[in-house]
Formats: C-alpha cells, structure tokens, sequence
C-alpha cells in the first residue's frame, strides 16, 4: 500500500508568496526592536566573511542538503536544511540571516545585489534542530553565507556570530532532461496547529514536518516514507519500487504506485514493513515518463530492526 502525500503543497505555496520577494529581504511582517538589532549585527559578520576576514561558528552550524521544489518565472525555488548545537543557544531561539550571491562574486562591489537574502528566528526543538529555509535563484553556481545567533530577547547574545559559507549548484528545472531530485527518506514531526509561514518549514506539508534520515533503521511498526519532486516529464509518471535484502540479487518484495502527475504531486511515501525481517536492505525506485517512454532508477539504503 501507498498512501499520497501532498508534497507540492508547501511549494505551490511558496511560489504565490515569493512572486513579490525575489531578492531581498522575503519579510511579510515588520521586524521587531530586537530582530531589528540582531539583522544589523548578523548582516556585519556575513560582511566580514564575505571580505575573506576570519569567522566563528560557535553553534556548530552545520549543512545538511539542499532540494529543489518548484520553478518561478526561470528560477528555482530551493529549500536548504541546516543544523546546530542546541547547547550552544540556551535561549532556546536563534535569529539567521542567509544571504546568497554569485560563486566567485567580489564583496567589494558596491553594486553587487545578493541573489536572495532573507531574515528569520528560529525555536530549537530537541537535541539535534532541524532549521529548514528557502530561496529563489536561476540555475548557476552560488555561494551561500548564513550566519546564526543566538536570540535573546530584551538584552541579546554577547558570543560571536555564528557563520557558514557553503557552494551550492541550482540546477536548471525546466528545458531539461526528464530527472528526479536528490531522493531521501524521512521522519515526519506533526505540527500542533497547521502551518500559516511555509517560508519558515518548506520541507513537508502544513500539518508536518519531514526530516531527512540517511540510511535510517526503522522499526517494523514504522512506515518507509520517501521524498522527492520530478522534473522535465512529458506526461504521467509511473512509479515502481523494489526492495532488495543485503546481498540477494532478487527482490524481497515488489510494488508499484499508481500514475502521479508531477505537476501536483511528489514521489508517493508511506510504505508499512510489518511483512519485512529485520536486516539491511536497498530500496529501488524506478520513474517512468509514460509520454517519452524515458525512465530514471535510484537507489537508498536502510535497515529494518526487531523491534
């Protein structure tokens, strides 16, 4: 069995409200005193490192991934997914500036306008916070600088800014050959209320969340659930998956979805292992654009426990 989720949900979303904020500042709301004051003192230290001066990273940031949703007017829509020691913020919130700019672009050049830029505070949920962000730019290479600080209301954070450059390729969406973004498994986190800021959690839909899992074990109470967007199709795409036992050339088990329109929706998920044993396994997906008769195969890895 496969259940649907709405995986363009949140991204259809984004293109409605990104259509009036390609470049700076995505904000629909006015920034508070204190947010005001951290976005000065966040944007300085991005400067600096722009400028190749020395910089902190005392909260651990750290890059997970990076995805593409959908395209707007030539340009992509990417949701980016980070992480940091929460330890390190015992306020509980951190405030982040992610600014994005042409690979190799000269910091100096006062006419230099960022590719995107943006503001935000997060709330550090757990151990291990998973911040997910967007932004919007044309297929190219760009370096993305993101400084993190920790968030205190009425009075601020004395430690240093918090910064992390990382080199990202937006690959080009549309004219293309027919392919998949990078695929993954996921865990979903519910959401008290439904979501009414998409900006702020692009990854899953408005009642949950869905973190990145690499090579996950799974209880056999758990469900498989896998995402990912497709492009360049000419028509419905049918969906086939294989599970393969470590070591066995044939698979355990077969299953197909039925034909999704990639317009509307994502990779279908939601797969239950009450029939699987418990060991390694490799799940194979199979994408066939049922108008060009081409055909995509990707593979991941994961473990089923005992319990």
């Amino acid at each position: 069995m496969v259940i649907w989720r709405r995986t363009l949900s949140l991204a259809l979303a984004a293109v409605l409200l990104l259509a009036a904020h390609s470049n700076l500042f995505a904000q629909a709301r006015q920034l508070s005193k204190d947010e005001s004051t951290e976005l000065k003192t966040i944007s300085s230290a991005l400067a600096n490192a722009a400028s190749g001066k020395p910089t902190a990273n005392g909260l651990g940031v750290g890059w997970l991934r990076m995805d593409p949703l959908q395209v707007q007017d030539g340009k992509a829509i990417m949701a980016f997914a980070l992480t940091l020691d929460p330890s390190k913020a015992p306020a509980g919130k951190v405030a982040m500036v992610w600014r994005v700019l042409p690979e190799g672009a000269d910091p100096k050049d006062k006419k230099l306008v960022p590719t995107f830029e943006n503001f935000s505070v997060a709330s550090l949920e757990g151990d291990k916070p998973f911040i997910g962000r967007l932004f919007l730019a044309p297929a190219g290479k760009f370096d993305v600088f993101i400084g993190v600080h920790e968030f205190v209301e009425g009075k601020g954070s004395k430690a240093p800014v918090s910064v992390l450059r990382q080199s990202v390729t937006v690959p080009a969406l549309t004219g293309g050959d027919f392919m998949v973004s990078s695929l993954y498994f996921f865990r979903s986190r519910k959401y008290e209320t439904p979501l009414t800021d998409i900006l702020e959690h692009p990854y899953g839909t408005p009642e949950e969340e869905s973190i990145p899992v690499a090579n996950p074990t799974l209880a056999k109470t758990e469900s498989l659930r896998v995402n990912g967007m497709i492009f360049n199709a000419a028509g419905n795409v049918s969906v086939e998956y294989a599970a393969f036992k470590d070591g066995a050339s044939e698979p355990f088990k077969r299953w197909a979805a039925a034909d999704i329109n990639p317009a509307r929706q994502g990779i279908p998920d939601r797969v239950p292992l009450t029939d699987f044993e418990p060991g390694k396994y490799r799940l194979e997906i199979k994408l066939t654009d049922k108008a060009s008769n081409k055909t995509l195969t990707e593979s991941l890895q994961f473990s089923v426990s005992g319990s």
